[in-house]
């Protein structure tokens, strides 16, 4: 499912971009990061570095860009054995 939703909201963002809604992009790539796992202080940290407004468009289309969910593999089952 977060997959699905980062997928939706690089897109989304883009789209924003392309209409030039810098508010927009904004709103999108921040939903997007809430949906990851610690995204919001990613987000944060790496939006920091985005205060030109000139640059603001490619600040933005990066973090969109580097915007991605790697599912963290379940621990693998252990198998118990009785002694008897």
């Amino acid at each position: 499912m977060t997959e699905a939703i980062v997928s939706a909201v690089r897109e989304l963002a883009h789209r924003y971009l392309k209409d030039g809604d810098l508010p927009g992009s904004r709103w999108a790539v921040k939903r997007g990061y809430r949906a990851l796992p610690g995204g919001l202080q990613q987000f944060k940290s790496a939006a920091e570095g985005i205060t030109n407004a000139h640059s603001e468009p490619d600040g933005l289309r990066h973090l969109a860009d580097q915007m991605t969910y790697t599912p963290v593999p379940d621990p693998p089952a252990h198998k118990q054995t009785l002694l008897g």
